[in-house]
């Protein structure tokens, strides 16, 4: 459990030392971090503020910011595999803090659901 729990904090590295990568590869890793938890809990405030008023005026706005999210989650694990192949000996790393930005997936499918099942 505590392997899981490392993955998600920014400063973890694995086995490699964090004295040792460069400062441009710690910011690359932590962006992946960012970019999943602002998508998670902008999606998560629409969804629940919809499921607590079944406002349909929060319907559009919460598929407008479903979309662009997809995108940009989408545009910046590209950019993450293309990160991996220029520093091949940070590669594993790299996409390691970049596959976070596929947990909001499954979550987007779930309440996706849950909302066209309301509406």
């Amino acid at each position: 459990m505590q392997h899981v729990l490392n993955f998600f904090n920014p400063q973890y590295t694995g086995k490699q030392d964090i004295n040792k990568i460069p400062k441009k590869i710690k910011q690359l890793l932590v962006l992946p971090l960012y970019i999943f938890s602002s998508s998670f809990i902008i999606g998560n405030l629409l969804f629940v503020a919809f499921m607590t008023t079944k406002a349909h005026a929060l319907v559009s706005p919460g598929f407008i910011f479903l979309y662009a999210a997809f995108i940009i989650n989408i545009l910046f694990l590209l950019l993450f595999i293309v990160y991996a192949f220029m520093y091949k000996q940070y590669a594993l790393l790299i996409l390691q803090k970049a596959s976070v930005l596929l947990l909001n997936i499954p979550v987007a499918i779930l309440y996706t659901y849950l909302v066209l099942e309301t509406i």
